[in-house]
């Protein structure tokens, strides 16, 4: 028998009103992929069919979805095309991250100072978006372990590296 296709499961979990569960950690699992494959269209799309099930998840899922669809949303606002939508929901996220990361920091705070970091760069606020990176890099540093969302960082630091140093370069002296 062949294994299932990424189209057979989407279809199997949709059509299973006892799969709600299931379907919602399916797609925050495929929010993560597309985001780290740097597709952040198919991320939000993702991430649209986990929102319907976040009631039916675990907090550290729902995290990863509110975290994970901040950062594809900020992506995309890079990109003129719908700037406005993509901002309202990236600043959505990062409330509920905040929320969190006030009420429980060493499980969130660093996901919401990241996400902030993202807020403060495209916003052009750049000392901002520094001392939030820097916050983030911070609180992963000294623990036993690599936090699964440290991996985020990883497309997200060239877009801020890369701007900063070309705004550096390229300034009159």
């Amino acid at each position: 028998m062949a294994p299932p296709t990424n189209r057979s499961t989407k279809a199997r979990l949709a059509n299973n009103p006892d799969s709600a569960f299931a379907e919602c950690l399916y797609s925050i699992r495929k929010l993560q992929a597309y985001f780290h494959a740097g597709d952040y269209a198919s991320a939000i799309e993702a991430a649209s069919r986990a929102q319907r099930h976040t009631a039916s998840g675990l907090l550290f899922q729902v995290a990863d979805f509110h975290f994970y669809s901040a950062l594809a949303h900020a992506a995309l606002c890079d990109a003129a095309d719908q700037r406005e939508q993509h901002a309202a929901a990236l600043t959505a996220h990062h409330r509920q991250l905040q929320v969190w990361g006030e009420n429980c920091p060493e499980n969130f705070a660093n996901r919401a100072a990241l996400v902030g970091a993202e807020i403060a760069r495209l916003e052009g606020r750049q000392l901002d978006a520094e001392r939030l990176y820097r916050h983030f890099s911070d609180s992963l540093s000294g623990l036993p372990e690599c936090k699964p969302c440290a991996f985020a960082i990883f497309p997200i630091s060239p877009r801020f590296s890369l701007r900063r140093l070309a705004t550096y370069f390229c300034a009159e002296k």
